[in-house]
């Protein structure tokens, strides 16, 4: 009997945060939102589990907000990579 699994998955990122200042002034950081969407099928190949899985990451290609950081974003919470696309093929043996 051959088993086929389908699923979805879809995360939503919310990211606010604050900076200080030389001043010792708070500068707030605008939020960045991002959507991830996931798609993955389960099947067997040659009798071993696999898995194909379709990764879209900041689907919006968002861009991270200006701060004074050293690539011009807060890279401790932001990531400036815009839209990424993976693709991963997965076998247990």
């Amino acid at each position: 009997m051959r088993r086929v699994q389908h699923s979805v998955q879809l995360q939503v990122a919310l990211e606010r945060c604050a900076m200080t200042s030389r001043s010792r002034r708070a500068y707030i950081i605008p939020e960045m939102t991002t959507i991830d969407v996931a798609l993955w099928t389960k099947f067997d190949i040659a009798g071993y589990d696999s898995r194909v899985k379709y990764t879209i990451k900041n689907i919006e290609d968002e861009r991270a907000p200006l701060a004074d950081g050293y690539q011009g974003y807060f890279s401790d919470v932001h990531q400036d990579l815009g839209m990424i696309h993976q693709l991963e093929l997965r076998m247990r043996f």
